[in-house]
């Protein structure tokens, strides 16, 4: 995970975010293989922390399904901080072995994962419906306003963007 400003300051709203985004696509060019998003879970936790603990929603735009144990992990630890994770499948799957997978993960302080297998037209809605209750459940357990972060991931930008 990084920046998509050179400032490293965070985009503000959707706008923002399809610009930069799209300035950076333009420059890469995408490998194949399997991707861990254990990584970015991580990178979005250590945001939380060093905010303060601000509430922060990490939205996933993935062509593959969660699979490996370091991300149930990784889904589990942010669970333990002001975050929600919003994980959106693209392309052709296979999805179905996504179904359900947020009554799967176990341990967790509170239901942080929303994984949306509605229509398009129906995914703001679905995305999103959890995260009030994503931000409740980080204030009553404590983690708004607390950076209690103790193990750090160093992240790089790609060579292209520095």
């Amino acid at each position: 995970m990084f920046s998509f400003r050179s400032d490293h300051t965070p985009c503000q709203g959707f706008e923002e975010v399809l610009t930069c985004y799209k300035k950076i696509a333009k420059k890469c060019i995408c490998g194949v293989g399997p991707t861990c998003y254990a990584t970015i879970i991580e990178a979005a936790i250590d945001m939380v922390d060093k905010s303060g603990g601000q509430h922060y929603v990490l939205v996933i735009i993935a062509d593959d399904w969660i699979k490996r144990r370091v991300e149930i992990e990784s889904i589990v630890n942010a669970s333990g901080y002001a975050h929600s994770i919003v994980y959106l499948g693209v392309g052709d799957g296979p999805w179905d072995k996504m179904k359900g997978i947020a009554d799967k993960i176990h341990g967790r302080n509170f239901d942080n994962f929303q994984n949306p297998s509605e229509k398009v037209a129906a995914f703001s809605l679905v995305s999103t419906m959890k995260i009030p209750m994503h931000y409740k459940a980080s204030k009553e357990y404590g983690f708004l306003g607390q950076g209690s972060r103790s193990r750090k991931v160093n992240l790089i930008a790609p060579s292209f963007m520095q």
